[in-house]
């Protein structure tokens, strides 16, 4: 994933090089606004401080954007008043905010188009094409940029029309069309050296360095980047710093030298985290998964994509998501989880398929309204033509029949499309879902446990003692039933949890007499009727314990289960004080034909239940004497989201 960067549209032409508040120009504005009563030269100087002050203190950049809106209201000035309220949008995008960016943005156009303010419109348009860059609408956004061009060439504002000509070259990069993309910005940058513009500048330099990279000149990529690193250090430009050091960071690596890349990416990733870049962060992770995938590192890879999903769920970035998952995708495949592998393809194509739905309305929308302007075109000829009506009534009849069975023939095949879009990805997660369904009956319902739980209760059979066999049959039967009612259930409440897991345990003590004994310890601020969890997480773990853990013992085993509230969240911990993981690895890799699937079936459920409902459930496995604990075991902790 590139980190391109798109030029930000100002609703004020500002001074080139402002920047953050240590910035001696910027110490000199807030001078200034405290000696200034024009009202128009305060707004200015406010939204000059808003942009500056968001390229690393957004706090304090929000406060001054509010205040251009506060007082352009209280002098009615509706200019004033739009500018300001797009500026508050540039900083929410600036932020990854770009449902609030679009809203403010939106509101800022009704404002300016109904003053016709054609400055202003033209820097709405060109935010209106960030935020469709942002979403994946690259035809969108480049309508918009074009649009936004036309209007700061007539105007002469070289500034904007730089800023249109960067924007557009990210367009171009985005369609793989390398020649156009460096026409445009090189153009950018010509127009930037010419105005003095450094911030512009240094962002050019980034965005031709990124070509560079990825058509394989990492070197002559790698010398464009140290220009914009250069730049973004004497401005104090925090966020293009995260930009070129992630970009940088990925071309060393790329180059063979992955200790350097990944230092000079982890600088960037802490300018991202200064400035609260969610986009930013996202970019950086997947740029270093990527990096850690094609060393062959991957299980590291997939920690960096599973963390720059995280900061892009918060963004709804469409592309962002989307490369995240093919790259989760591709590195569970060269570990040979197929399934895992065939979930991330799968939410991969859902919004590829997203992307293409939009796509087919616009074109529609775009095909209904040239059809309604023919038709207008068609009237006004008809009028400045009354001697050839005849001839050309029928003429023009001829061709609505023509234009709007096409038009029906399209809208007909795009909603086909549309439906066995559908139609297919609702198959296939219904078969993912009946998959893991499946899996998790086997995991809970264990042959063996089946098998030696039948040959107990036929032991207490055989030797005569009804009273246990019958307490043991109940309990198997009562054990079997809650299994198959929670196996198809994605949540059940704490309380139902609770008393399944103890049933388990009861039946395992009996089967295995003085092996081990187990605690249940439940915190009593938890709602157990109203809390749902997962059913059986802690199952395969328990199981683990009972038939491995405890290896060599012949009685003092202990299992501690414990479930307590810890903010907002509920703690779920299984304890033993078996022989741990290590050793418990050490007997496995000797024996290979012992196999446990505790772990990947629940990080198959986990995972699956965060891609589909959004319910996002960690949990830790440590071995207590790698923990410090002072004793041998393990210990397995789950965090439990919502508490009800």
């Amino acid at each position: 994933m590139p980190r391109f960067i798109a030029i930000l549209s100002l609703i004020l032409l500002l001074r080139p090089g402002v920047q953050a508040q240590d910035n001696p120009i910027s110490v000199n504005k807030k001078a200034q606004l405290d000696t200034t009563a024009d009202f128009s030269k305060r707004i200015r100087i406010l939204n000059s401080l808003a942009y500056n002050y968001g390229l690393s203190q957004m706090d304090s950049a929000l406060k001054y954007a509010n205040q251009a809106i506060s007082e352009s209201e209280k002098a009615d000035d509706q200019v004033e008043v739009g500018r300001a309220i797009g500026m508050m949008g540039i900083l929410y995008e600036k932020m990854g905010d770009y449902v609030k960016a679009n809203e403010y943005q939106q509101n800022s156009l009704e404002i300016l188009e109904a003053q016709d303010d054609k400055e202003g419109i033209g820097s709405a348009f060109m935010q209106f094409g960030n935020i469709n860059l942002f979403y994946g609408r690259y035809e969108k956004a480049l309508d918009y940029y074009f649009q936004s061009l036309e209007i700061f060439e007539k105007t002469g504002n070289e500034a904007r029309i730089a800023g249109n000509l960067n924007n557009i070259g990210v367009i171009y990069h985005e369609k793989k069309e390398f020649d156009k993309a460096t026409e445009y910005l090189t153009k950018a940058l010509e127009v930037n050296q010419k105005l003095g513009n450094k911030i512009q500048e240094g962002r050019c330099y980034n965005n031709l360095g990124l070509i560079q990279t990825q058509t394989g000149n990492y070197d002559e990529g790698l010398e464009l980047f140290e220009k914009a690193e250069e730049i973004y250090r004497q401005q104090g430009n925090l966020r293009g710093l995260g930009s070129v050091l992630t970009n940088k960071g990925k071309a060393l690596s790329m180059l063979g030298d992955l200790e350097t890349g990944r230092e000079v990416t982890m600088e960037g990733r802490n300018y991202f985290q200064e400035v609260n870049d969610q986009v930013g962060l996202a970019d950086n992770y997947y740029d270093w998964g990527l990096a850690l995938q094609k060393h062959g590192q991957f299980q590291g890879a997939i920690r960096e994509f599973q963390t720059a999903m995280k900061y892009a769920l918060t963004t709804e970035s469409v592309p962002q998501r989307m490369e995240i998952h093919q790259g989760m995708a591709e590195s569970w495949a060269e570990l040979d989880k197929t399934d895992s592998a065939y979930a991330h393809y799968l939410a991969y194509t859902a919004l590829k398929d997203s992307i293409f739905n939009l796509e087919t309305e616009n074109q529609i929308r775009e095909l209904e309204a040239r059809y309604a302007m023919a038709k207008k075109e068609q009237e006004i000829e008809k009028l400045s033509h009354q001697n050839d009506l005849q001839g050309l009534q029928l003429e023009r009849n001829r061709n609505y029949f023509y234009f709007a069975t096409a038009l029906a023939t399209i809208i007909l095949l795009s909603l086909v499309i549309l439906l066995l879009y559908f139609s297919r990805f609702r198959i296939k997660a219904s078969q993912k879902t009946s998959q893991l369904e499946q899996k998790l009956l086997r995991s809970q319902m264990n042959p063996h446990f089946i098998y030696n739980s039948l040959n107990s209760i036929q032991h207490y059979i055989y030797a005569r003692q009804p009273l246990e066999a019958g307490t043991y049959l109940a309990k198997f039967a009562d054990l079997i039933r809650m299994i198959l009612e929670s196996s198809r259930d994605e949540s059940v409440t704490l309380d139902k949890e609770i008393r399944l897991l103890n049933v388990y345990l009861e039946l395992q003590k009996l089967r295995f007499e003085e092996l081990f004994d187990y605690e249940l310890e439940i915190d009593p601020a938890l709602n157990l009727e109203n809390i749902k969890v997962p059913p059986m997480l802690a199952q395969p773990f328990i199981e683990n314990a009972i038939e491995h853990a405890f290896q060599g013992m012949q009685n003092g085993g202990i299992i501690h289960i414990r479930f307590s509230k810890k903010g907002e969240q509920v703690l779920f911990e299984i304890e033993d004080n078996g022989i741990g993981i290590i050793e418990s690895r050490r007997i496995r890799k000797a024996d290979p034909n012992r196999k446990s699937l505790a772990l990947e079936i629940t990080r198959e459920r986990l995972d699956f239940l965060k891609m589909t409902r959004k319910f996002n459930v960690q949990f830790r496995i440590e071995d207590k004497t790698e923990a410090g604990l002072g004793e041998t075991g393990t210990r397995v902790t789950f965090f439990l989201p919502g508490i009800a």
